[in-house]
């Protein structure tokens, strides 16, 4: 059992553990499907949707953490790559963000908020279900929305974003990360102790801290920023000839190639360098998203996770140090 999963338990989306069997339908998959129905607009402007059937809503929440998730480990699996030039560090940062980046969608996710683009297919049958209600007002575009999905009152909510789905998608997990880390402050649960959560909300705000370095307060985007950077402006000296790399990439590769500890030893990396910041700020989301999978497998009751059919069956036999 993981202590740093098990104090973040309860939040999880309800019954996201009990998903058992292999998921073929992602939610945008069942979004263009129409089984719901339109309730109405809440007091922020959201849109609120009833599914006809839960199940299959939480079917589809599974397949998107399972694909998010394969798609995290298979960009930092082998990013230590000893056949890359000496000093050599651009791609090896990329590869990383792209990597948390996959793992901050499935994280939301298992949270019961998900970040996608709607495109026609999903908007045609979603502007159908409102229409048929009489309701000439409210429209979906084909933009990136907000979903939350809220189990308790058989409801998802989806609200438009007004920038990308890099920043948006960031943004959305700097929300999460603070809530979560709120309420795991203020748990009076005893399945844990008090030390036991101060140390997971430690780690929650140590990540949430990095996301919004630099005046990133509101977007909690510095990943994305820095990626860009490198990718774009090829700044830090990441390209070759090297000239700032021989600085720092001993040290980032050595973050890189112990990637697979829990989020407590991640947490305790050196951030004297922005370089190493980003590295620590990535392999952290990556590691939080891991625990997370390693626990939702662990509570499925019927021992057959839909975990074990993608994303956790491509890490065997690598196994993870777990606190």
């Amino acid at each position: 059992m993981s202590t740093f999963a098990e104090v973040l338990r309860p939040y999880w989306m309800a019954g996201i553990n009990e998903v058992s069997g292999k998921s073929t339908t992602s939610f945008k998959a069942w979004l263009s499907e129409g089984k719901y129905v339109f309730q109405g607009v809440d007091s922020n402007q959201d849109l609120l949707f009833v599914p006809i059937d839960f199940d299959e809503l939480k079917n589809a929440v599974a397949h998107d953490i399972n694909r998010m998730a394969i798609a995290a480990f298979e960009t930092i699996y082998g990013i230590d790559n000893p056949n890359e030039l000496t000093r050599s560090t651009a791609w090896s940062l990329i590869r990383s963000y792209y990597a948390s980046f996959f793992a901050c969608h499935a994280i939301c996710r298992i949270f019961a908020i998900c970040v996608p683009k709607i495109d026609s297919a999903q908007s045609k049958t979603l502007n159908k279900i409102i229409n048929s209600t009489g309701n000439t007002n409210s429209r979906v575009s084909d933009e990136l929305y907000r979903v939350e999905i809220d189990v308790a009152n058989n409801v998802f909510r989806m609200s438009k974003q007004a920038k990308g789905s890099h920043e948006d998608a960031w943004k959305q997990f700097g929300i999460l990360l603070r809530e979560l880390e709120q309420k795991v402050l203020s748990s009076k649960s005893s399945a844990s102790t008090v030390s036991e959560r101060q140390d997971v909300a430690l780690v929650l705000d140590d990540l949430r801290k990095i996301l919004q370095t630099d005046n990133h307060n509101h977007s909690s985007n510095w990943l994305s920023f820095v990626r860009n950077k490198i990718n774009y402006r090829h700044d830090y000296g990441t390209w070759y000839p090297h000239e700032r790399s021989k600085n720092f990439r001993s040290d980032l590769i050595s973050n890189y190639s112990s990637w697979k500890r829990n989020p407590f030893e991640i947490s305790g990396y050196r951030e004297n360098q922005d370089l190493l910041k980003f590295s620590k700020g990535s392999l952290l989301t990556i590691s939080v998203m891991r625990e997370l999978l390693e626990e939702l497998r662990d509570r499925n009751s019927k021992g057959d996770s839909f975990l074990k059919h993608g994303a956790l069956r491509l890490l065997t036999p690598q196994t993870s140090a777990r606190r």
